[in-house]
């Protein structure tokens, strides 16, 4: 199964839950819930956390501005969506996060400041 989720269910238990039922259930992260994880600041490690231990359950998906610019194919839609890269690597990412990796800090920092204006429910 798959659910969409933004900052109010990454805060919650049930996302958690969600996930240890089965290895076949996936959140799926849209860019909009990145910029509220983000733009929380220092408080995006502990908000991405669960990913740090469910790897591969996490799909994120391109940005807004370029999913609307798909056009029809017989294929679909849906599997266009998926940025296989940063789902690939989004589990080691949270990890490296949660772990305090110099790197993943700069990179959540950096994040920050791009997310700054957009606000977000995190924030609260």
């Amino acid at each position: 199964m798959r659910k969409v989720v933004d900052c109010s269910a990454l805060e919650s238990p049930t996302l958690l839950a969600f996930l240890d039922e089965s290895r076949q259930n996936f959140a799926i992260l849209t860019d909009v819930a990145n910029h509220e994880v983000f733009a929380a600041g220092a408080r995006a490690g502990e908000l991405l956390s669960p990913f740090a231990t469910h790897a591969g359950q996490a799909i994120l998906l391109h940005p807004t501005w370029q999913i609307w610019k798909l056009r029809p194919r017989r294929n679909g839609f849906i599997p266009r969506f998926i940025d296989q890269e940063q789902t690939r690597l989004f589990s080691r990412y949270c990890s490296m996060l949660a772990g305090g990796h110099p790197r993943a800090l700069a990179n959540a920092e950096k994040k920050a400041k791009e997310s700054q204006d957009f606000g977000g429910r995190c924030n609260d």
